[in-house]
């Protein structure tokens, strides 16, 4: 089984954009609609991500504590990448 990509995106369209560009290209995907979701996601061990693409203003759990979580908790370092205007880290 192919290790899918994680959307983690609370807006539904938003989610539902790009679930289906990346279906469409044959990608398989999950998505998580709030942070503590896309984290208990990004950290499943029988189906690990093979990529995040992560909101950073997310209910319940934003995209930072998220990348914080993983790099604490799985010990990989968390990669992030913001486009546009704000920080990148």
């Amino acid at each position: 089984m192919a290790r899918p990509i994680l959307i983690i995106e609370d807006d539904p369209d938003i989610a539902e954009v790009l679930r289906y560009c990346l279906e469409a290209q044959s990608f398989e995907t999950r998505v998580a609609l709030t942070g503590r979701e896309g984290l208990s996601a990004s950290l499943d061990k029988d189906r690990p991500p093979l990529l995040i693409l992560l909101d950073l203003l997310l209910p319940e759990m934003n995209g930072l504590e998220i990348c914080r979580q993983r790099a604490q908790g799985s010990g990989h370092g968390a990669h992030s990448h913001h486009h546009g205007d704000g920080e990148s880290f």
